[in-house]
């Protein structure tokens, strides 16, 4: 339920640098608490990273509001809706679809439209799932195209550096740190420890 506290949020996004934000914003500004309260994310190619959406989701608190133009501001697809409305809305954060009344969330809707938002949802997780599995298919295709040509499948293995041997005696020995190893090798951590394990169960 909303609180005193509770305030309304919006957000806007554009997927590319040719759209504007402009009429996204023009539409959000009347509806929401405070200006302050407006996060917009502009993605540039295929890069999708949402900096100022997980700062309001941060900011988000149980009997918010978050308004939105259209549901595909949570997502790209319907897999990534889905979660976004899911989690949203198991923290108890109201949600407000402008081109889509008939989803709101709010308190006080009549059954219809709460009928009507579950059977949205219901079809927006059925659509995700169908998503799921032409991906696993292309990839299970994918992986039985290259087997059948005789290309590697899977990541490639990693192979242990020239002076591995050296460094890891000195590593073992507790005269040079993790890190030092790490900086010494030119490995990740996450490599390096990979490498590590494989060492030690030869």
């Amino acid at each position: 339920m909303t609180t005193e506290n509770s305030v309304i949020v919006g957000y806007a996004r554009v997927s590319s640098r040719d759209q504007n934000l402009d009429r996204q914003i023009m539409q959000l500004l009347p509806l929401i608490t405070n200006e302050r309260y407006l996060f917009q994310d502009k993605q540039s190619g295929r890069n999708f990273d949402r900096p100022e959406y997980q700062r309001m989701k941060d900011f988000l608190r149980r009997g918010d509001t978050l308004i939105i133009c259209s549901l595909d501001r949570l997502g790209r697809n319907a897999t990534e809706m889905e979660k976004e409305w899911k989690e949203l809305t198991d923290r108890g954060i109201y949600l407000r679809v402008l081109d889509m009344p008939i989803l709101d969330t709010k308190p006080g809707q009549d059954t219809m439209n709460q009928l009507v938002s579950k059977v949205v949802f219901d079809l927006l997780s059925y659509i995700a799932q169908m998503e799921r599995e032409k991906i696993r298919e292309r990839q299970r295709e994918g992986i039985a195209a290259a087997k059948k040509a005789g290309r590697p499948t899977g990541r490639p293995r990693i192979e242990f550096p020239k002076n591995w041997a050296e460094i890891i005696k000195q590593y073992e020995s507790g005269d040079i740190t993790a890190q030092k190893a790490q900086q010494d090798l030119n490995l990740k951590p996450g490599t390096f420890y990979n490498l590590l394990r494989r060492y030690r169960k030869r």
